[in-house]
């Protein structure tokens, strides 16, 4: 009887082992548990750019410009304005020639949103906005 005593014993503290390493194991996750940063989600943070591209009152001669509407494309812009009648603004941003010059037609509506793309850094760019109202033709040079 006196062999089997000292298994009995081993086996004991083993069990006692195992227990204390699992209840340790537990106490560091609980203690070593951190706060997780959330970012929001990048619709959230459209939505929010979004919410400040209204047309309110601007008209052609004193339009909304909204420099890198989206925060991740400083040579662009959005130009917003209103206008009485129907209409279809013509867009002209100036390049370095005549290949690198972009004219866009958009459709005929009373509230635009022009995207503009194509801009050059640390140069003074040229936009030229232009429609007929009415059979008057109306024209905005933009730099």
């Amino acid at each position: 009887m006196t062999k089997k005593r000292p298994i009995l014993v081993s086996i004991l503290m083993i069990i006692i082992g195992i227990i204390l390493l699992i209840l340790n194991i537990d106490n560091y996750e609980f203690n070593n548990k951190k706060e997780i940063n959330t970012k929001k989600s990048i619709i959230t943070i459209q939505k929010k750019l979004e919410s400040n591209f209204k047309v309110g009152n601007y008209t052609i001669k004193n339009p909304k410009i909204i420099k890198d509407p989206y925060n991740n494309s400083p040579l662009t812009a959005l130009i917003l304005f209103k206008t009485r009648n129907k209409v279809s603004p013509k867009i002209t941003i100036k390049g370095k020639d005549t290949l690198t010059t972009y004219t866009n037609t958009f459709k005929k509506e009373k509230e635009h949103y022009i995207p503009v793309y194509g801009l050059y850094p640390n140069k003074e760019n040229k936009v030229t906005i232009e429609y007929n109202d009415l059979g008057k033709k109306i024209k905005k040079v933009l730099t």
